[in-house]
């Protein structure tokens, strides 16, 4: 405790600040950074979500919910031999409203009773909006709005009758299946995506689609890219919507794996400077203390317990920071915020504070 008391006091007031303001700094970029990244990769998953862990979201091979066409009936047919089988539908379709390009979502009636409490929800023409959306474009219930679909070429008259609640439909124009059908282009046994639910579990429904054994590496969410062409039908498994739009790319889901880890090295070799900077800026304070008699081993450690409390301090200030300023990246209406998770926070002050303390613990001259 005497070391680092006095290693605390030779570093000065400044050099303190200095390098905490430049530990929140580079915490502030790996979280923010990776934050966004993780938030965009899941973006998919996120507005397509299957509700329950075990559900098989099923998809035609596309790049994104909205490009999506999946034949309800002939998954019916395939499905006819598995037990206690509940097949959700819906249409998604990218719209514009009021100069804005939003996601307009089409429920079946017991979704729409979930997500609204108007009575006239389920109304054919009758359209909810998202409660944060409405509030970003300033529409209120009870008027009607103009919405062209891009897939019809179409504008469409619907009226206003109730708000929508609830992550991810508060950002998000709502209406019946009906409706959304029309929007879309779609005849009465077609959809976007197909949530699937049976009593026997995801794996009998992939059987029955022919995906191949269901791997412990799916995990909770099971994402099923099928195609049917010619009478052939055949399925991919995926375990994130974000594979299979990096697959439709042909593009590996190793690159945006290596695009995290470039963003983390380019930072972590800052950090690594940091640790250098710190022995170096109170060099001949630290040589005065080795000559009166402190190890090079209490003196390096102590500098790691400093720069250890600044990097827990850091990461709760820019997880604070993260959290409550407004930042975002928008999205089809969604705004995408890096607002942290306990794991990526974590992340990103072992990964600051572990390369600084690097540079510590690998500097001469102490």
């Amino acid at each position: 405790m005497r070391v680092l008391a006095e290693v605390a006091r030779v570093w000065g007031f400044r050099l303190h600040v200095l390098v905490f303001l430049q530990i929140l700094l580079m915490e502030l970029a790996v979280i923010a950074s990776g934050s966004l990244l993780f938030g965009v990769y899941g973006f998919y998953d996120s507005i397509v979500d299957a509700g329950s862990p075990g559900a098989v979201v099923v998809t035609s091979i596309s790049l994104a919910p909205f490009a999506s066409v999946v034949n309800v009936g002939q998954l019916r047919e395939r499905l006819r031999s598995v037990p206690g089988v509940e097949i959700e539908e819906r249409v998604y379709a990218l719209v514009r409203l009021r100069n804005s390009t939003v996601i307009l979502v089409g429920l079946g009636e017991e979704a729409l009773k979930s997500v609204s409490s108007s009575a006239s929800s389920a109304r054919q023409g009758c359209l909810l909006i998202g409660e944060d959306l409405a509030r970003e474009l300033g529409v209120r219930e009870g008027v009607e709005v103009l919405v062209y679909s891009p897939y019809t070429s179409l504008p469409y008259v619907l009226r206003v009758c109730g708000l929508a609640s609830g992550w991810p439909y508060s950002w998000m124009l709502v209406s019946d299946l009906t409706t959304a059908r029309f929007i879309r282009g779609f005849g009465s046994s077609q959809a976007s995506v197909a949530v699937i639910r049976s009593e026997r579990g995801a794996a009998a429904v992939l059987e029955a689609l022919g995906s191949g054994p269901y791997g412990k590496g799916v995990g909770e969410r099971v994402v099923l890219a099928v195609r049917s062409a010619g009478g052939n039908f055949s399925a991919k498994l995926y375990s994130a919507y974000a594979g299979e739009a990096l697959d439709r790319l042909g593009v590996p889901v190793e690159v945006f794996q290596a695009l995290v880890v470039a963003v983390c090295a380019t930072l972590a070799v800052s950090a690594l400077m940091l640790g250098g900077f710190v022995l170096a800026a109170r060099a001949r304070e630290f040589a005065v203390l080795r000559y009166s008699g402190v190890s090079s081993r209490s003196l390096k450690a102590s500098l790691v317990a400093v720069l250890l409390a600044y990097a827990a301090l850091g990461g709760v200030l820019a997880g604070l920071i993260l959290c409550y300023a407004p930042l975002g990246l928008r999205l089809f209406g969604f705004v995408v915020r890096p607002a942290p998770s306990p794991m990526v926070l974590a992340a990103g002050v072992v990964l600051v504070w572990g390369f600084a303390s690097a540079g510590v613990l690998g500097g001469g001259g102490v």
